[in-house]
């Protein structure tokens, strides 16, 4: 047996005004008519996995509008976190529920709600390796990719090309040994990392079996299974909500990067050769989506004379701009961003300063 786990309980606002706590991007229409955590699902429902075999965890506040957005899953497959409180206790939440209908030996993976990858035969191909790779070994199976600039906004994973007795036959079908992980380096460490050539970017997409799931959280995080697995067996409503919160409200924010992966020694990686973006920021929309002859991307209700290198986005009234020269300018009924280019990474600091003050949709 297999199942798929979707991660979407992030509470950040990255792509503000968009998206914030109460539509965090993964709820959010930013790159069309559907959310990416629709695209999530129906990406992995219409190649890898039927509607029963996926698996979403989000928030209590997200729950209602998680059923409304996926309607095809099983309401009991979207499972509900009290508190985000990061990747670890997300996957932990997920795996012993499954641990109540699938064998330890079951493999599981982990996908973000929130990523943008184009071709999906590539992409299936490394999936299906990665899950064959995690049923024969012992071990954690990532997703990297071979990074083509010194991205500062991802994760990087040093492998090790050589071949060892614990990768078998799925050495000739990219499996390689991790070595170290390095979290959003800055722009030398990055280029550094692309000039060494055995760095690869670090998706956040995982495959293992339950066994190897629950062996890496008694060696790191013990707390974990025993907390959980109490959980899980309450089949009361009310004593199961009450208990979630005594649970989450002990647990301290944590990656399972962090947790479990920089610790490990059973780590290694699929190298993959799809086209694929982790959603940062603004910046990387415009990276990533067409321009004009000019360098504009102009979306929605605007007026545009004399622009280069420009994003103007209007979800609501109709703006004009004029002049303008490597800008963001983003309306939306929730609030407007005007910033240069390459700064919009610093929209978390609009949302801190909302949150202190009690102004504005955060």
């Amino acid at each position: 047996m297999r199942a798929a786990i979707v991660l979407a309980g992030g509470i950040e606002g990255k792509f503000w005004p968009r998206s914030h706590s109460k539509t965090p991007k993964p709820y959010s229409y930013i790159t069309g008519d559907s959310t990416l955590l629709q695209d999530t699902v129906k990406r992995l429902s219409k190649f890898f996995f039927n509607d029963e075999e996926i698996y979403v965890v989000t928030t209590d506040s997200l729950y209602e509008q998680t059923c409304k957005l996926l309607p095809k899953l099983p309401p009991e497959n979207i499972l509900v976190e009290p508190y985000q409180r990061g990747t670890a206790p997300c996957i932990s939440l997920a795996v012993h529920h499954l641990r109540n209908k699938m064998s330890d030996n079951s493999v599981i993976t982990t996908f973000p709600a929130d990523h943008i990858i184009y071709n999906l035969s590539e992409f299936g191909n490394s999936i299906d390796t990665a899950m064959e790779a995690a049923h024969f070994i012992d071990g954690i199976i990532t997703l990297g990719l071979k990074p083509d600039r010194p991205e500062t906004g991802y994760g990087y994973i040093q492998i090790d090309d050589e071949y060892n007795k614990n990768l078998g036959e799925f050495y000739d079908k990219g499996l390689r040994q991790c070595v170290a992980f390095a979290e959003k380096p800055d722009e030398g460490t990055a280029e550094r990392f692309i000039q060494a050539g055995d760095f690869l970017w670090n998706t956040g997409i995982y495959a293992m079996k339950i066994s190897t799931f629950l062996n890496s959280m008694d060696e790191f995080l013990p707390n974990y299974n025993k907390n959980f697995s109490e959980l899980v067996k309450l089949t009361d409503a009310e004593a199961y909500k009450e208990k979630s919160e005594q649970v989450y409200k002990k647990l301290q924010q944590l990656s399972f990067d962090n947790g479990i992966l920089e610790k490990a020694g059973n780590v290694y990686v699929i190298q993959g050769s799809f086209d694929w973006t982790d959603l940062n920021d603004w910046d990387e929309y415009y990276r990533i989506t067409k321009k004009d002859a000019d360098g504009n991307l102009i979306q929605g209700n605007v007026i545009s004379i004399d622009n280069k290198n420009t994003m103007v986005i209007s979800d609501d009234d109709q703006i004009g701009v004029i002049g303008l020269e490597d800008v963001v300018v983003i309306n939306h009924d929730d609030g407007l961003l005007v910033c240069k280019r390459n700064e919009t990474h610093r929209v978390e600091e609009i949302i801190n300063y909302m949150k202190r003050n009690r102004v504005g949709k955060f």
